[in-house]
């Protein structure tokens, strides 16, 4: 049995050597562009099901944020209001409470939304 290439034709290989994988890991992450406010309205009518693919983009990148200080909701019993928290550096470390009380999911999911938004674009939505 004769071994095959060790890369196929259709394999890519940088400059230096790495391979499509490796070059993959160092992209630099998605940039949200703050004029796209198409996007937080697509978001703001439907924040639940299938969303456009640019938009998923934009929820790609607000979810992969880093540990500390990412925005969660947390849900006080089944029937309970949503808070809205801020991890801690690592899973172990206590959650700190923004002092904000939703009574409505997708009013929560909108504020964390917005909050995301201008962590990663370093401007304020200008929709309410």
């Amino acid at each position: 049995m004769q071994a095959g290439p060790l890369h196929g034709p259709d394999s890519y290989i940088g400059r230096g050597g790495e391979s499509e994988s490796a070059l993959l890991m160092f992209r630099p992450m998605y940039e949200i562009d703050p004029s796209r406010i198409d996007l937080a309205q697509e978001f703001k009518r439907k924040p639940y099901g299938r969303h456009s693919a640019e938009l998923q983009r934009v929820l790609n990148r607000m979810r992969s944020e880093p540990f500390e200080g990412h925005y969660v909701l947390l849900r006080d019993g089944r029937f309970g209001p949503y808070r809205l928290v801020q991890l801690g550096r690592r899973p172990q470390d206590p959650m700190i409470s923004t002092g904000h009380i939703f009574a409505d999911k997708k009013e929560a999911e909108w504020a964390v939304f917005k909050l995301r938004w201008k962590r990663l674009t370093g401007q304020d939505l200008p929709l309410e």
